[in-house]
């Protein structure tokens, strides 16, 4: 019986645990990112909740203050886990980073905004 060297064995064991690490690494950016969005829809970048609309006196304008920014986080955030269902870590560590990043862009903008117009 022919036996393995002990470190084909250890290099097994280390490709082994270094393929569990993209789900881990995608884990934690999909909660800061998920957290992010949460943020940027308190301080007003997007609907506060599902088909939150703007009050009557905005009708026909949009009330929130970073759209583009809250969007891009939203698309980047359905795209991380559309990569991920494909099994595709990398791209979808990408999409959450981003979509973190963005939420959390649009949570600072709606915040100025709302300092600049005497909102808070």
């Amino acid at each position: 019986m022919t036996r393995l060297p002990g470190w084909w064995i250890a290099l097994g064991l280390l490709a082994s645990t270094a393929a569990g690490c993209g789900a881990i690494e995608y884990s934690v950016y999909i909660l800061q990112a998920h957290e992010a969005i949460a943020e940027a829809e308190v301080a007003g970048a997007g609907p506060a909740m599902e088909g939150d609309e703007c009050g009557p006196e905005q009708e026909g304008v949009s009330c929130w203050l970073a759209p583009y920014e809250y969007t891009y986080a939203l698309e980047h955030l359905r795209k991380a886990r559309e990569e991920v269902g494909q099994a595709d870590y990398q791209a979808a560590v990408e999409m959450a980073r981003a979509a973190r990043d963005f939420a959390r862009k649009a949570r600072d903008m709606a915040a100025q905004l709302r300092r600049e117009a005497g909102r808070d």
